[in-house]
């Protein structure tokens, strides 16, 4: 595993070395792709920096070239300019890669594979270190199901019972129910 990381390290370092574009392959395969789509938008100049898309179904979209924005969001979503935008270079005669985030320029890839990984020898060849297991602390929990009432202070009153809010529906007391009702009259 170690060796095939350092093999890839090292072919993305030439491929970085041998590139002759300003910008990555990925950003230049993007911008020709796009490029294609965006031959197909109508471009209309607002005022100042602010431009208007039209596709061929009517959607207008606005584009400001000034804050590299973008009514599609695209553009300020992956760093690389969208259709609308590539479309606005083209009206202008610039270049699309001109505006491409600098994550995507040629510098930036090379600094990405600028460091040094040293080989690592065998692991039987490392030296022997000294080290203890530190057991993590035991969590007691108490077992069962928790209280279903909960502990009320001792100079707390008890709550009035249920039975006593109940009312007779044969006599209209209150305290009891029609099944337990000591009423002389019976109904049976």
């Amino acid at each position: 595993m170690r060796r095939k990381i350092l093999v890839r390290f090292c072919d993305k370092w030439a491929e970085t070395e041998k590139l002759n574009d300003s910008i990555t392959p990925y950003a230049r395969e993007h911008l020709t792709m796009t490029e294609y789509e965006a031959r197909k938008l109508q471009v209309i100049h607002g005022r100042g920096q602010w431009y208007e898309t039209v596709d061929q179904v009517g959607l207008k979209i606005l584009v400001n070239v000034d804050n590299g924005t973008c009514d599609c969001e695209m553009w300020k979503m992956s760093a690389l300019p969208c259709m609308h935008a590539i479309a606005v270079f083209m009206y202008k005669r610039e270049f699309a890669h001109d505006h491409v985030h600098w994550y995507y320029l040629k510098q930036a890839w090379k600094m990405t594979y600028d460091g040094v990984i040293n080989p690592i020898s065998d692991e039987s060849r490392w030296p022997e270190f000294q080290y203890e297991i530190i057991e993590p602390p035991v969590i007691r929990t108490k077992v069962g199901s928790p209280k279903k009432k909960r502990r009320r202070a001792p100079d707390e009153p008890r709550a009035p019972s249920a039975t006593f809010l109940k009312r007779c529906s044969k006599c209209g007391e209150l305290g009891h129910n029609k099944k337990t009702c000591r009423s002389t009259g019976s109904d049976q």
